[in-house]
């Protein structure tokens, strides 16, 4: 297991290119989330059950939250290569992974595309520049994932530029699954 402290700060596409320009981007690669869960899932904020294909290898991921103030992000994270995508996640690898009980399987529900960049500049800092693609839907992020101090440097940078910091931000799991429900009640009505 692995703590994640990142802050997530969802960007307008005119704050995405300004925040293109300010940072060194090290890296650029396309990755896709496969989202899993069940009915009670999609209705409320739980876990992020996915599998992450990126740079040629296949990741099952498990995300537990441990806390959200504004932006801030800590999660509990599990992760394990394994070899294909599957259909389900069967709750018996779920345990087997994180020695947790999960009472359901989780079902395939569908996938989220990023084009990330990726500036490793700052010591102990990865700030990944998303663009997202999902459900003909997209938006832009900006991640900031750090092991020690918060990295109150880069929040100033970015708060010198007008990128508001602190607003309260569902990660993409959360996004991915309000706009299925919010396409599939379309769908209900006929509209």
């Amino acid at each position: 297991m692995n703590i994640e402290k990142e802050i997530k700060i969802v960007l307008t596409e005119d704050e995405y290119h300004v925040v293109n320009t300010i940072f060194k981007w090290d890296n650029e690669y396309e990755q896709i989330n496969h989202y899993y869960g069940s009915s009670d899932d999609i209705r409320m904020k739980t876990n992020t059950y996915r599998v992450r294909e990126k740079e040629g290898k296949v990741k099952l991921q498990l995300k537990i939250p441990e806390k959200y103030e504004g932006s801030l992000h800590i999660k509990n994270e599990y992760e394990k290569e394994i070899l294909v995508i599957p259909d389900v996640l069967r709750k018996e690898e779920l345990e087997e992974m994180t020695g947790l009980l999960f009472l359901e399987d989780k079902s395939y529900i569908g996938k989220l595309v990023t084009w990330r960049k990726q500036c490793l500049q700052y010591k102990g800092i990865e700030i990944c520049l998303d663009k997202n693609e999902y459900l003909n839907k997209i938006d832009y992020e900006i991640e900031i994932e750090y092991k020690d101090d918060y990295p109150r440097g880069v929040i100033d940078i970015l708060e010198s530029y007008g990128i508001k910091t602190d607003a309260f931000v569902e990660g993409k799991n959360k996004r991915y699954l309000k706009e299925m429900i919010r396409v599939r009640e379309l769908k209900e009505n006929g509209t």
